[in-house]
């Protein structure tokens, strides 16, 4: 409980094997990419802007929101799956370093900017 700082944070994401990231509501869900960068699979809420980031069978599991029947369907579907793990694992990272670094939102975030600006 309370704040971490980055070095503790990041040292408790390689200290655990599943993340399970149950909420109502995200926005675009740091917790989310952070588990991901750490190779790790996760079982997440189907909210905000998770479902741009966990693809059922991929890299983890969606769970309906508020739904504890679903959570636990998908808790027993990863831990049946857990070989799988470590290609989910790849798969998150991928997705990372191609669609959320940075550079990568820079590049966009530029492009978008002429896009509009060229329409004016």
């Amino acid at each position: 409980m309370g704040k971490l700082d980055d070095a503790e944070l990041h040292s408790l994401y390689e200290e655990v094997d599943l993340v399970i990231h149950p909420t109502l509501y995200e926005g675009s869900s740091l917790v989310t990419l952070e588990a991901m960068i750490h190779r790790k699979p996760i079982i997440a809420s189907a909210a905000g802007g998770i479902p741009d980031k966990v693809f059922s069978g991929r890299n983890g599991y969606l769970a309906r929101p508020g739904s504890v029947d679903d959570l636990a369907e998908k808790l027993r579907a990863a831990l049946a799956n857990r070989a799988r793990w470590p290609a989910w694992g790849e798969e998150s990272v991928r997705i990372v370093t191609s669609t959320f670094a940075w550079p990568v939102v820079a590049r966009q975030t530029v492009e978008l900017y002429r896009e509009l600006l060229c329409e004016c």
